[in-house]
């Protein structure tokens, strides 16, 4: 059985240097004139701290995923032998232990939440300035427009993902369906990149909500109450005490295993943004609804719609492209 201690401040650390990092966040994103190079400098280091502070939460937060992980694990197995005096001791112990776990689990989400806000929110000041900076043509454009771009990445600007031309025009010569195939298959591999990012989103969002479940149970059932007397219990199947889930696995193929990892972070922008132009109305309009609710089932099931329309609309793309090729090769008079 492992062992897990808790510390009553844990994070305190992590959010003192998230609030002064803030702070000077705050202070130096008010100015509208063009940035100055210490303010500049400032706003780097800003975000170099409270990216560090986020990745210690991160880490922390998983540590905590893996011992809740193997707790659950334990209690599972308790929960398979006969019924006695110490596997029900046992038993309530490790039920115990492993609701303080989940609230603890809970506050880790919290912290990262706003760990990954505040970092957001100093990122989008440090883009500010850049942009100041770019605007008033100080400093080398090229290593600024580099550094604006690295930034704006990580806030996670995506833009729309768009289908090229689809068309096969009577006048498209071998070039033309050359260049256009080409197209299709690169925005084929986005769509899959991003299908790949839905499908992990939604196996987090069902571990969400299987803890969600399984923490309610918990609390009304229980193998033995404080109040009653400690005694043998009778031999037989021991009363059925739910409890949480093990987390799910959320990398690689689904169904496989990889106790390593068990969170994927939040979509930092709406991803019914990203998609507006690739998939159906409908499937939009769940992904709002669902984001607006916040229950972790119902991002689950919009997340795995879109995951779905995604996966169609990337294989549309292959059986085109092929079209394309096979049009390409039979213009330039080469074997089908």
């Amino acid at each position: 059985m492992i062992s897990v201690t808790y510390r009553g401040h844990a994070g305190c650390t992590e959010v003192g240097v998230v609030r002064r990092a803030l702070v000077l966040v705050a202070f130096l994103s008010l100015g509208a004139a063009p940035a100055a190079a210490d303010e500049l400098g400032d706003l780097r280091q800003a975000v170099a701290r409270l990216g560090r502070a986020a990745t210690v939460v991160e880490a922390d937060r998983a540590a905590l995923a893996r011992a809740y992980a193997e707790r659950t694990d334990e209690i599972a197995a308790l929960k398979a032998r006969a019924s006695s005096f110490g596997r029900d001791r046992k038993l309530q112990s490790l039920l115990a232990e492993s609701r303080d776990m989940a609230l603890a689990l809970d506050r880790k989400d919290a912290l990262l939440a706003r760990a990954a806000a505040e970092l957001m929110a100093a990122r989008r000041a440090l883009v500010a300035a850049l942009d100041r900076e770019l605007a008033a043509a100080r400093g080398p454009r090229e290593a600024l427009e580099k550094e604006r771009a690295e930034v704006a990445a990580r806030m996670g600007e995506a833009r729309r993902l768009k289908i090229p031309d689809e068309t096969i025009a009577p006048d498209d010569d071998a070039e033309d369906l050359s260049y256009k195939a080409g197209a299709l298959a690169q925005a084929e591999g986005e769509l899959r990149a991003e299908q790949v990012q839905l499908v992990r989103r939604a196996a987090e969002y069902r571990r969400q909500a299987r803890l969600v479940k399984s923490r309610a149970r918990a609390d009304e059932q229980d193998v033995l109450d404080d109040s009653e007397p400690r005694r043998a219990a009778p031999t037989g199947p021991a009363k059925d005490t739910s409890t949480p889930q093990p987390t799910t696995p959320i990398d690689g193929p689904p169904g496989q295993v990889n106790p390593g990892t068990e969170r994927v972070a939040a979509p930092p922008v709406d991803p019914s943004v990203v998609l507006s132009d690739v998939v159906d109305a409908g499937t939009l309009d769940e992904l709002r609804r669902a984001e607006r609710t916040g229950e972790p089932a119902a991002r689950a099931k919009a997340a795995e719609r879109a995951a779905q329309a995604l996966g169609e609309r990337a294989d549309a793309l292959r059986r085109r492209r092929a079209e394309m090729e096979r049009r390409a090769r039979a213009l330039r008079g080469e074997a089908p």
